[in-house]
């Protein structure tokens, strides 16, 4: 958008996010909005500096095109990294036998907070948790998936299998 700058900024620290980082996109420019109407409590939550803070989380490539990743609010912490449940879901839903996939955040008393996801395979195809496990193992980055991460696999209303 012509008058309007885009930079991702790091939660934790504040600071501008590094190439192929993830960051909150914040956006500054005339165009910008001035404030909810009659909230101010809400308004001082997203501006910032005369910086609109969107709560959308993106990352940037080298060539400066922006991508959205998922939405602040919506994130997993697994350790020290934050996870998109959507990117996982994304992922899953790339293989031809799903129907739909389902990704949260549970607390899990031995590991802290795990990885969840229930799936739904097409009527009339096959899957083991396995082959889920292996297909996302090849397709994310290591720190979003990692042993911290359960599986079930179900079709219509019967468990197909279990990890």
């Amino acid at each position: 958008m012509s008058g309007v700058e885009i930079e991702l900024v790091r939660e934790e620290q504040g600071a501008q996010a590094g190439d192929a980082s993830e960051g909150e996109i914040v956006a500054k420019g005339k165009s910008i909005m001035i404030g909810y109407w009659n909230d101010p409590e809400a308004t001082s939550k997203v501006l910032k500096d005369g910086r609109l803070y969107t709560g959308d989380i993106g990352r940037m490539d080298e060539g400066g095109y922006l991508y959205f990743v998922g939405r602040k609010c919506d994130r997993i912490k697994i350790d020290d990294h934050w996870v998109s449940p959507k990117e996982v879901e994304d992922v899953i839903h790339e293989m031809s036998e799903v129907h739909e996939a389902s990704v949260v955040g549970i607390h899990n008393d031995q590991l802290g907070v795990v990885i969840r996801s229930v799936v739904v395979i097409k009527e009339g195809n096959t899957l083991d948790a396995q082959k889920v496990q292996r297909y996302c193992r090849e397709k994310l980055a290591p720190y979003r998936y990692r042993r911290k991460f359960s599986l079930s696999i179900r079709c219509q209303n019967q468990t197909a299998g279990k990890l």
